[in-house]
């Protein structure tokens, strides 16, 4: 890793680990685990991703997970805990939002979903059956307005608009 974040800092890439569940990989599965390879890796341009859908699994708190990621924190993903959209399922969003703007959060957040059967992605996450009852670009089109709509709302709580 120090090899690959030496080449990637040379073509001013930052590069993130993402921590995952237990049941889908091995290496970083909670925040404390990230932040103690990061450390190790000891390299200004590797960085934390977060993802909320994993996070749901495997930390005890959402809060205390991002705090614990706070000075590696490089990237967030966005997902419910039934891989759909955020506020489709019962992950609170408030909480995660709130804890962002406690640590003075400014990168990304990336809303991650994987609704639909079919292809390697959908394989690679087993999704074996459409999470969403109708799949139509339409359909899906205006999940991602409604989702950008509750999104903003959250960050506007926040005071991170």
């Amino acid at each position: 890793m120090k090899e690959i974040a030496k080449t990637a800092e040379g073509y001013g890439v930052t590069y993130c680990v993402e921590v995952v569940n237990r049941f889908e990989g091995c290496v970083l599965n909670t925040a404390k685990e990230a932040v103690d390879y990061v450390k190790k890796v000891d390299a200004p341009n590797v960085g934390i991703l977060l993802d909320t859908y994993h996070m749901n699994i495997e930390e005890d708190s959402f809060t205390e997970a991002i705090h614990t990621a706070a000075p590696y924190l490089k990237g967030m993903h966005f997902g419910d805990n039934n891989r759909r959209c955020p506020g489709s399922g019962h992950i609170n969003f408030d909480e995660i939002v709130g804890a962002l703007a406690d640590i003075g959060y400014k990168e990304q957040i990336v809303t991650e979903l994987f609704v639909q059967a079919g292809g390697e992605v959908a394989r690679d996450c087993f999704v074996w059956r459409n999470l969403e009852d109708d799949v139509s670009e339409a359909s899906l089109d205006q999940k991602a307005r409604d989702l950008l709509t509750y999104e903003r709302d959250l960050l506007n709580r926040h005071n991170m608009a």
